[in-house]
């Protein structure tokens, strides 16, 4: 067995006479980081529209994940965020043109100075790049659980390989927002009946579905020998029976896990979450206090606190995080809070973000409101992100689901909204 980045390592070095294909210098280590503002300096790229060059380098660094995760052969406009588009040709001409520069340094680094990050949707958009790269002959199938997850590339290069291929998954548990189609030689196979909840599931889950974009989905069926309760609030309380408690970001983590600590919940966090959860937290307090640059890997790329503000000041749970901050909020609260949780054994509520529970089912599943944020724009795929996170957060439970009571509106109006002529 190996990950699917290990498999794209092997095969991409087996080639000794290519040796640019190998990483080293812990380039693929998951920490490694180099900062916007040094690309910027050593590849000389200048501002561009008036942009700063950290900022232009960050639109090539989405640029790149987003061409990463298609089929297309090269980089183009169409992978930058709109933001990032400038008005005339030669800006544009000259965004794209950085953009590849990055990727190349990414692949097969040139400069003397400069060694890039290599994550694992680096390696495998680079063995779909190699068309002679095949899988060995000694594999008969490829067995896959959670084919959803499986980006573009890798299926464009499976579909090229002479093995049988079986994949088991459900376009709406890709929480990344961009389910791959599927290449025609692939064998798939999507369920749509449900062991783990009851008949009531149905009323939750097959809104959602009816409105998720791509082509029609069946609709869920649930288990006819199991009963599940379906609980609507208007005001988000503390639930008084054993609950897990999901939430969409680490923002909304950071305000529960606050909330549970102040009203003295006997709570603990999902295993695997704390040492993450732990580092945002402090990147948040030293960012905000002494301008400190973040470590978290959904910080880092953020300079300043005004800068996560322009990002994610429409979040609730952001708003309400950037208060307890101006009020004073420091390190010394964090660790009192800390010294609130208990054992994952003997705590009442678990609480952790819907993609730390995705492969897991608890009895009782509580959703928090801050997984309708209205979104920012007319974004397909931001809907997608969202009716994903509702979807899995939901299906999680057993025999209890307690969720916001304006889930169904909120569904129909953000679905209008992406539908809505701009």
């Amino acid at each position: 067995g190996r990950t699917f980045q290990a498999m794209a390592d092997e095969l991409l070095t087996q080639d000794l006479t290519r040796p640019w294909r190998r990483v080293g210098s812990g380039r693929g280590h998951a920490t490694y980081q180099v900062s916007d503002q040094q690309v910027a300096r050593l590849l000389n790229i200048q501002p561009v529209a008036g942009c700063p060059a950290d900022r232009v380098v960050g639109w090539c660094r989405q640029a790149i994940r987003a061409f990463c995760a298609s089929t297309d052969a090269r980089i183009g406009l169409h992978h930058f965020p709109g933001a990032a588009q400038p008005r005339t040709p030669a800006e544009r001409a000259l965004m794209v043109a950085h953009a590849e520069r990055l990727w190349q340094e990414t692949i097969r680094p040139e400069h003397p100075q400069l060694r890039m990050p290599v994550r694992g949707y680096h390696r495998i958009k680079q063995l779909a790049l190699e068309p002679e790269l095949r899988l060995p002959r000694h594999f008969t199938h490829v067995l896959i659980d959670e084919s959803h997850d499986l980006p573009a590339p890798l299926l464009q290069f499976l579909g090229r390989c002479s093995q049988a291929v079986h994949m088991l998954g459900d376009v709406c548990q890709a929480l990344h927002g961009r389910p791959a189609l599927p290449v025609p030689q692939v064998r798939r196979r999507e369920l749509c009946q449900s062991l783990r909840a009851g008949c009531a599931m149905e009323s939750v889950v097959n809104p959602l579905l009816a409105v998720f974009p791509g082509p029609a989905l069946a609709p869920l069926e649930g288990n006819r020998e199991r009963v599940t309760r379906v609980l609507c609030y208007d005001q988000p309380q503390i639930p008084e029976v054993p609950t897990t408690i999901l939430v969409n970001s680490e923002w909304g983590l950071f305000e529960w896990f606050q909330r549970l600590a102040k009203n003295g919940a006997r709570f603990a966090l999902l295993p695997g979450v704390e040492a993450g959860f732990r580092t945002f937290v402090q990147d948040c307090i030293e960012l905000y206090h002494h301008g400190t640059p973040p470590r978290h890997f959904s910080l880092y790329r953020f300079g300043s606190w005004e800068a996560l503000q322009q990002q994610f000041g429409y979040h609730r749970a952001f708003i309400r995080i950037n208060d307890m901050l101006a009020r004073g909020y420091v390190s010394a609260d964090f660790e009192r809070a800390l010294m609130q949780m208990q054992p994952a054994a003997g705590a009442v509520i678990l609480l952790g973000r819907v993609v730390d529970a995705r492969n897991l089912e608890m009895d009782s599943v509580m959703l928090t409101p801050d997984l309708l944020t209205p979104l920012a724009g007319q974004d397909v795929i931001d809907f997608r992100r969202s009716l994903s996170a509702i979807y899995v957060g939901a299906t999680r439970s057993r025999y209890q689901l307690m969720l916001p009571g304006h889930l169904r509106d909120w569904v129909s109006d953000q679905a209008r909204r992406v539908a809505a002529p701009e």
